[in-house]
């Protein structure tokens, strides 16, 4: 039997990127877009006259915003989608950032920082999400082996940006941030990711209420909030503490390289670290480093050695993220795995975030920037010794890097 003489051409298949290279560059482009702006933010506020406790009231704004609408997104992601969410975000990021080069004021900078939070702030969650649904599939892939590309996104971008803007005006940031997102989003766009539902692994909306009611998931984040009281300091008034010193936008720029450079090797190392230690063990190891860290700002006046306590950020936040996210993957079902890391997200750049940024900016108004990290210094030292006595597991816990069943 002949063809049809007239046979449509069939369509020739787009050539697409590996998942887990598509993954990879995700963790490279979002976290370089952050790099671009948020090392940068507390000295731009300052610059346009708001004070400290105006910088700390529209980065608790920025943090309320995470806590009402990341577990809300969570919760969609993981019953409608993780990937189309992910674009859409990703998409309303692209057009909000842009949108910082208005000289609005405070108000207009209150205003756009809610904005940005409500619609923009699971991202990251997201990418984290899906990374788990990959490697569900692939035990000896470790979560950290991916997530080191944000870290070197973070370096780079962080370098770049510092040299771009030193002597320059700091809304520049703001457009170079959304190129890296929209980069981001078209790689993610036109690439196919592993994208799990809940509904179609049998879960359903009332089933996201039961990963609230695991203790250990509460003691977690609680920890987790305190913890943040102090730390995220570091975010916020780290930029404001060396530009105090005297260090321009270029060394700003080198901190926040160094930052990205010292979390690498913990990446890679960090299911080492989780299986020697544990992961709750892990997470209060991280928490006495950090209040160290703070610890030494607060006594540090030159700002070539401030630079230079960058090399324990590793310690503190690339150990923290993955012994955390290793926990709360090992706890939560995998139907609700979106869910799960992003109760982690509103914990800590949420409820944390809230708490910690107003805490921050009413000891800076009163204490100065030194005498604001020595109490947040006392204050992660106290969180630590709480994760030493209450963040306890029956069993061991399995990581998602070596477990391919969760």
């Amino acid at each position: 039997m002949q063809a049809p003489r007239h046979q449509q051409p069939s369509a020739v298949p787009r050539a697409q990127l590996q998942p887990g290279i598509v993954l990879r560059l995700l963790y490279f482009l979002f976290y370089g877009s952050m790099a671009c702006w948020v090392p940068f933010f507390g000295v731009y506020l300052q610059q346009v006259g708001l004070s400290g406790g105006q910088i700390g009231l529209i980065a608790s704004l920025r943090q309320a915003a995470v806590l009402v609408s990341q577990p809300i997104w969570g919760a969609v992601a993981d019953v409608r989608g993780r990937r189309e969410l992910l674009l859409s975000t990703m998409l309303l990021a692209v057009l909000i950032l842009p949108g910082y080069i208005w000289p609005g004021g405070f108000s207009f900078l209150l205003i756009w920082t809610l904005l940005f939070g409500l619609l923009t702030n699971p991202v990251g969650a997201l990418i984290d999400s899906l990374v788990l649904d990959h490697l569900q599939e692939r035990p000896d892939t470790a979560f950290g082996q991916v997530r080191v590309f944000g870290a070197v996104g973070w370096a780079t971008a962080s370098l770049l940006a510092g040299r771009a803007l030193s002597g320059r005006d700091l809304r520049l940031g703001f457009p170079l941030a959304a190129s890296f997102m929209l980069v981001g989003w078209l790689v993610a766009r036109w690439n196919t990711l592993p994208s799990r539902r809940a509904t179609a692994l049998g879960g359903t909306w009332h089933g996201a209420s039961t990963v609230l009611a695991d203790r250990r998931l509460l003691t977690l984040l609680a920890l987790i909030v305190v913890a943040q009281l102090g730390m995220v300091s570091i975010i916020t008034f780290y930029p404001v503490y060396l530009a105090g010193l005297g260090a321009p936008a270029q060394l700003l720029g080198l901190a926040f390289t160094l930052q990205g450079l010292s979390e690498m090797p913990l990446y890679l190392g960090a299911a080492g670290i989780i299986r020697r230690l544990s992961a709750t063990r892990a997470v209060a190891l991280s928490f006495f480093v950090t209040a160290a860290r703070i610890f030494l700002y607060s006594v540090i006046r030159v700002p070539g050695l401030a630079v230079a306590v960058e090399v324990v950020h590793g310690l503190c936040y690339a150990l923290f993220l993955v012994a955390a996210v290793d926990y709360v993957n090992s706890i939560v079902p995998a139907q609700w795995r979106a869910t799960g890391q992003t109760l982690l997200g509103a914990a800590y750049f949420g409820a944390g975030g809230i708490l910690g940024n107003a805490f921050a900016g009413y000891l800076y108004d009163r204490l100065g920037v030194h005498g604001m990290f020595r109490v947040n210094a006392a204050v992660v030292l106290a969180a630590a010794v709480l994760a030493l006595l209450l963040l306890r597991s029956p069993v061991r816990m399995p990581s998602p890097e070596t477990n391919s069943q969760s």
